[in-house]
């Protein structure tokens, strides 16, 4: 009993520079609204472009090399495209 009482002491006591690495900083962002994050939108809204169509490429890509693609991302582009999911992104 007493051994364990002293390990229970044991484990409490933490040394602070212990308990600082231990601690993360996380940093919340939000984005809404037109210009609110300080980015115009015409910004925003060629960095929305540019990730598309880098979906679009790593799709095409994952289906050249017989890896399989996330089903989800995959419903949203297709959305975006005209194309049937079938045909999309394994054309020359």
């Amino acid at each position: 009993r007493l051994f364990k009482e002293q390990n229970e002491d044991l484990v409490d006591h933490v040394p602070k520079e212990r308990e600082a690495l231990l601690e993360r900083e996380f940093q919340r962002v939000t984005i809404s609204g037109e210009e609110k994050c300080g980015v115009p939108f015409t910004d925003l809204l060629d960095a929305a472009k540019s990730v598309v169509k880098a979906l679009f490429l790593r799709e095409k890509y994952m289906g050249l090399s017989l890896q399989s693609f996330c089903k989800t991302t995959a419903r949203y582009l297709q959305e975006l495209s005209e194309k049937p999911l079938e045909t999309r992104g394994y054309e020359e």
